[in-house]
């Protein structure tokens, strides 16, 4: 479930394009305990965490990064 989370920020990430620093912030349902999010950036040589988070009790969670050209 970690990865599907994890690809679905990155697809939306893509898609919002026209901030230099977005946030990607939302709600999970069913949390039953603390989760760590982290959002990647994706390149041919490298994977670098650009933001983390907790994800809290009632499910919400932010992240935030800056679009690099």
């Amino acid at each position: 479930m970690m990865k599907k989370i994890i690809y679905l920020l990155l697809i939306l990430s893509f898609a919002a394009c026209t901030q230099e620093i977005h946030t990607i912030s939302g709600k999970l349902d069913n949390v039953k305990e603390k989760i760590n999010l982290k959002l990647e950036r994706i390149s041919p040589t490298d994977l670098e965490i650009v933001d983390s988070c907790t994800v809290t009790e009632d499910g919400k969670f932010s992240l935030d990064y800056k679009v690099e050209e």
